[in-house]
């Protein structure tokens, strides 16, 4: 990864990508910020934003806003004086994501991430977009179905949940022998390239809330610290 200074931010790009200057185009062309509607998904979480885009040259993608706070000093201040680095909860899951990729583990291809100060300070997060089925999408929980209505009628099978619960207690075991731990594991952060009948195989989605546990020796001096 590469660091670069923008006229209203920074940028991370991963120069290992052989679309890393397609990528910095169009970030550079401002193109991200006037995106339209119907590229926008659907999200619970207020202060995020996601659009499913073609990026010229790169292909089908997803890009994240997030909305760090809207008054720039308050964001300066925070983070100077508490140590906060919430403002690179995006760079931290792009390491992430390139992490997993090294141990051979299926997830995105992160692309780059940016900072935004204009209107305050928001964070992007630019991926390749995993073509397949997200396995949550087919889900029929105790309490009614979870999935989208346009799927609700077609549940998973007994032994598509089977196959579900094998394949993903391989995937998280070779996520936590990488060293890292997702926190955020449901049915709608694993993709399946097909029906799971037919997968023999699942993706990882939605590193925002992963880390790399903090070892007892560290955890012990922050608290004497307190």
């Amino acid at each position: 990864m590469k660091k670069y200074k923008t006229k209203f931010g920074k940028l991370i790009l991963n120069t290992a990508a052989s679309e890393a200057s397609a990528v910095s185009d169009f970030i550079v062309s401002d193109n991200y910020l006037n995106l339209p509607s119907e590229s926008k998904m659907a999200l619970k979480n207020p202060r995020s934003e996601v659009w499913k885009i073609d990026v010229p040259n790169v292909g089908c993608c997803i890009l994240k806003r997030f909305c760090v706070v809207k008054n720039r000093g308050l964001s300066r201040y925070i983070e100077s004086n508490f140590k906060l680095r919430f403002v690179h909860r995006g760079l931290r899951t792009m390491q992430l994501a390139l992490k997993l990729s090294d141990a051979g583990i299926n997830t995105f291809t992160p692309y780059a991430f940016w900072t935004d100060s204009r209107g305050g300070i928001s964070n992007y997060l630019l991926y390749k977009y995993i073509e397949g089925e997200i396995v949550g999408d087919h889900w029929m929980g105790e309490l009614g179905a979870i999935a989208p209505p346009s799927k609700a009628d077609e549940p998973l099978t007994d032994e598509e949940l089977n196959k579900f619960m094998i394949l993903s207690g391989k995937l998280v075991r070779q996520m936590h022998e990488a060293g890292v731990l997702h926190t955020d594991l449901h049915p709608k952060n694993f993709v399946s390239p097909s029906r799971l009948e037919n997968s023999t195989y699942l993706s990882l989605i939605d590193l925002d809330s992963a880390c790399v546990p903090i070892k007892l020796y560290y955890r012990m001096s922050f608290v004497l610290r307190i």
